[in-house]
């Protein structure tokens, strides 16, 4: 797409790296005070939403630079819908619910590439953009399962697993 040799590529991702470490590490706290918890995680989608969009259509490498800082909002609702999920689930449960959180990642880490290299595979030639969308479309489907989710006050019927 930007035709990069491999410099220019560990350069983005290095970058990429230490935009997502500095939003991580500073940002969850702050807006999850400001925005609330489910707040924080729609912000982060919509970061990401926004990123993608930027990605599909950009058509010059410093682009991909100028849009990190946007990408990087994406890693701040995953804290927040930790907590979130954490503390629908019973204190008794909580291992169990840690163990199906990493398989759903592990296996999220096995389905995604092989998903979206199967989708680039489709699109590379009209318009390579398009994988961002794809990912965007993800995203999306995640909002109103957020949307969804019943994050009122705690009480121990409402926080166990049955």
């Amino acid at each position: 797409m930007f035709r990069w040799n491999g410099w220019w590529i560990g350069l983005s991702l290095g970058a990429f790296g230490v935009c997502q470490t500095l939003a991580q590490s500073f940002l969850p706290g702050p807006a999850v005070k400001w925005l609330g918890e489910r707040g924080a995680v729609l912000a982060g989608i919509a970061g990401a939403c926004v990123a993608l969009v930027m990605m599909a259509f950009a058509k010059q490498g410093w682009v991909v630079f100028a849009i990190m800082p946007v990408v990087a909002l994406a890693g701040l609702g995953t804290p927040a819908l930790q907590s979130l999920a954490t503390r629908l689930v019973d204190e008794s449960r909580q291992g169990q619910f840690q163990g199906v959180l990493a398989s759903v990642m592990s296996l999220a880490s096995i389905i995604g590439p092989l998903m979206f290299s199967s989708i680039y595979f489709v699109v590379r030639e009209q318009w390579p953009g398009a994988i961002w969308l794809s990912a965007l479309v993800v995203n999306a489907i995640a909002v109103p399962l957020v949307l969804s989710l019943q994050f009122g006050a705690t009480t121990d019927s409402a926080r166990g697993l049955r």
